[in-house]
């Protein structure tokens, strides 16, 4: 029992780790996007290389946030289901246990 509970916070654990790596990415992204509006209303133009790599960067970390946000999704509600089928598979085995046992006295 203590090694089940060991792995529900161990996949707690990981939830949770993934979700502040998507969230110190989210303020990556902000941080980008907010340089590039500023730089962008400084010059009027997004011209120079420094400028377009900075918005290709903002864009793909935009993109990988909501990648990874729709996997973290994903897979708590897997997490959720595999639990689910985990309970009741103990269930049943109890009862059958218990049926073998009455079944014998």
């Amino acid at each position: 029992m203590i090694g089940a509970w060991r792995r529900a916070d161990r996949r707690e654990r990981r939830a949770a780790t993934l979700a502040a790596i998507i969230a110190a990415q989210a303020l990556c992204a902000m941080f980008f996007i907010g340089d590039v509006i500023v730089d962008y209303a400084e010059t009027g133009h997004l011209d120079e290389v420094h400028m377009a790599v900075e918005a290709f960067a903002a864009l793909a970390l935009s993109g990988g946030v909501a990648f990874q946000m729709v996997e973290l999704r994903r897979l708590l509600a897997r997490m959720d289901s595999m639990e689910t089928g985990l309970r009741a598979a103990r269930g049943e085995m109890a009862q059958l246990v218990e049926g073998f046992s009455t079944a014998g006295a």
